[in-house]
């Protein structure tokens, strides 16, 4: 996949994305649902619109998504989400989303996919928080000034425990309901009295426990993942309680999309998952935490993401827990900062998931945080890594306003320990993130970053590559690409010099099916390359 900053790597698939069949007991996506968007011109559909479909998949309803207006979407932004419907069916999700999406008016149909928190099993508790040690946060914290704007960071996850005392001080509260009337929308924003957040959960085709079977407007944890999160971004600082958080300033947006089934395990529906997106930004968050994952290929999160990118939000995601080739989706997008754990000797934990979209990483094996009801605890996976780049970029974002997306990418892939091969390489990503590094960067960043195509995109004859590499300190980019997931050689399309707007038409029709992969490098004057 394409990522954006030091390496601009992107995954193509060159034949039509396949979704591989779920096996017995490891479900991929919800039973007895699709999701389909239909063209804006299509009229209200019903069982009679999809003709035969409709009986040889068994229509059971379909219901609208997301009725509630999107505010800082333009007109045409909004057909993306004005148009979906969940329909419930008796047949198989996958079987009939091919059917139908080759039905007439139909943009896409999709399985709804189900993501997972990307955790690994508990490990025993630390007594200090050596995570913020390792990558000198401390450091980074002394050497910023004050504060110039307050930032909210989403949590699209399990829910936070909202009334921990070391996060309540700094969950975020919408004012106008929190002043305004009981029972009313007293914002307009098409969710009544949602104070601190929201509540997306909807599953009743899934065997949840607890509360999973209608939105409300109280977001609180269930599982404890989303709260163990939010301690690692946004914990009160110097409060003589718990921990510290590593942007103490920040807001926590709580945004529960997640549920707990009768196993114990967490999932997220997709659907939820894009609607908590489209909230975060309607209701002004800067950054989204998704420490989850899941399908490489889903049309709804990708649409909800470019959204969400398209408003100037920074995304943050989990490289998965695998250990293995392949990043998780979303963090596998190139509007994503993709990232990997390491452990406290800075060694890529066992579970981090490796590949071409990974940005960086950051400790994930046995972080100290927040659980409900006051707790702490320590717990192991990506999920734990992805709110250490959340944090310091929000910190970043607080004293440095007008900080680009792009740009504090740039910065974050420029501010890490080499633990690697030199340079970007496939397990560690740029490296660990190393907060002192980063508060010795000054200079404007550099953009470095592939536009188009897309990871996952697909095609037989050839890829129209866009891109840019642009910043005083540039002085030539290489663009080139690799066989496989993790290519031992490249094969340069096109070299130049820096420019806003870089376009090279690549022809793929002479190569089998294949996955490929497509990389961005630029050198700098000092003599290192951001790839």
């Amino acid at each position: 996949m394409i990522k954006v900053t030091a390496r601009q790597l992107l995954s193509l698939s060159i034949a039509l994305f396949l979704i591989s069949l779920p096996q017995p007991g490891h479900t991929q996506y919800v039973p007895g649902q699709i999701l389909v968007r239909l063209h804006p011109s299509a009229s209200k559909p019903t069982a009679t619109t999809f003709g035969h479909l409709a009986n040889q998949y068994g229509i059971l309803s379909m219901e609208p998504l997301y009725e509630t207006p999107i505010r800082r979407a333009k007109p045409a932004e909004i057909g993306r989400f004005s148009h979906l419907y969940r329909i419930r069916i008796t047949g198989n999700p996958e079987e009939a989303a091919h059917a139908f999406s080759n039905a007439p008016n139909v943009i896409y149909a999709q399985p709804n996919h189900i993501f997972r928190p990307q955790q690994a099993p508990n490990d025993p508790r630390f007594s200090s928080q050596q995570n913020l040690t390792t990558i000198h946060w401390q450091t980074l914290a002394d050497a910023l000034g004050p504060v110039q704007k307050q930032i909210t960071v989403a949590i699209i996850d399990s829910g936070i425990d909202y009334t921990h005392e070391d996060l309540a001080p700094n969950i975020w509260t919408n004012v106008q309901e929190a002043n305004g009337q009981p029972g009313v929308d007293d914002d307009n924003n098409g969710y009544i009295d949602d104070i601190r957040g929201w509540d997306f959960t909807h599953a009743p085709d899934l065997p949840g426990r607890g509360d999973y079977l209608h939105p409300d407007n109280d977001p609180m944890d269930e599982s404890g993942h989303g709260t163990h999160v939010a301690g690692i971004i946004g914990a009160e600082a110097n409060n003589g309680l718990g921990i510290a958080g590593i942007a103490p300033n920040a807001q926590l947006m709580a945004l529960r999309a997640g549920l707990s089934l009768q196993s114990g395990a967490t999932f997220l529906e997709e659907d939820d998952l894009a609607a908590a997106i489209l909230y975060a930004v309607d209701n002004g968050a800067h950054i989204i935490n998704m420490s989850w994952g899941g399908p490489e290929r889903s049309f709804l999160i990708t649409d909800a993401l470019h959204f969400a990118s398209e408003n100037g939000l920074l995304l943050i995601a989990a490289a998965g827990n695998s250990g293995e080739v392949g990043i998780v989706s979303p963090a596998a997008r190139n509007i994503t900062i993709a990232v990997g754990a390491t452990d406290r000797n800075d060694r890529l934990a066992s579970f981090s998931t490796i590949g071409a979209s990974l940005d960086l990483t950051a400790p994930g094996v046995n972080i100290l945080s927040t659980q409900p009801g006051n707790a702490y605890t320590s717990r192991s996976g990506s999920s734990f890594a992805v709110p250490h780049i959340s944090g310091l970029s929000a910190l970043l974002l607080s004293r440095f306003p007008d900080l680009t997306p792009q740009q504090i990418r740039t910065r974050l892939v420029n501010a890490t320990a080499d633990l690697g091969f030199p340079g970007w390489d496939f397990t560690f990503g740029a490296g660990r993130i190393d907060a002192a590094a980063l508060a010795a960067l000054t200079d404007p960043p550099p953009v470095v970053q592939i536009l188009s195509p897309d990871s996952g995109d697909a095609s037989h004859t050839a890829f129209d590559i866009v891109a840019k590499a642009s910043g005083a300190s540039l002085t030539t980019y290489r663009l080139s690409w690799g066989f496989g997931q993790i290519p031992q050689s490249w094969t340069v399309l096109q070299t130049g010099a820096p420019s806003e707007v870089i376009t090279f038409r690549w022809p793929v029709d002479a190569l089998q099916d294949t996955t490929l992969v497509l990389r961005l490098e630029a050198d700098l004057v000092n003599g290192r390359t951001l790839e």
